[in-house]
C-alpha cells in the first residue's frame, strides 16, 4: 500500500526546531512511509495510532 505523508503546521515548526542531523534522520524516516507505512519497528500505540523512532526522536502518526 503507498501512502502519500501529509503534515502539519505544529510538524513543520517542530521539525525546523530540530537540528540538522535530527531532521536528516526524520526526513529519511518519512521518506520510508510512502513504501512501508508501518515498518518493523514502529510500535502501534492504538488503532491507526503508530509510534517510530529514529535516534533520540519519536514519530508519532496516524494512518
Amino acid at each position: 500500500m503507498r501512502v502519500k505523508p501529509k503534515n502539519t503546521n505544529r510538524f513543520r515548526h517542530e521539525f525546523q526546531l530540530l537540528e540538522q542531523r535530527d531532521r536528516e534522520r526524520v526526513f529519511e524516516a518519512l521518506k520510508t512511509f510512502a513504501e512501508t507505512p508501518v515498518p518493523s519497528n514502529a510500535i502501534c500505540l492504538e488503532k491507526n495510532y503508530y509510534r517510530l523512532r529514529t535516534g533520540d526522536i519519536r514519530i508519532i502518526y496516524l494512518l
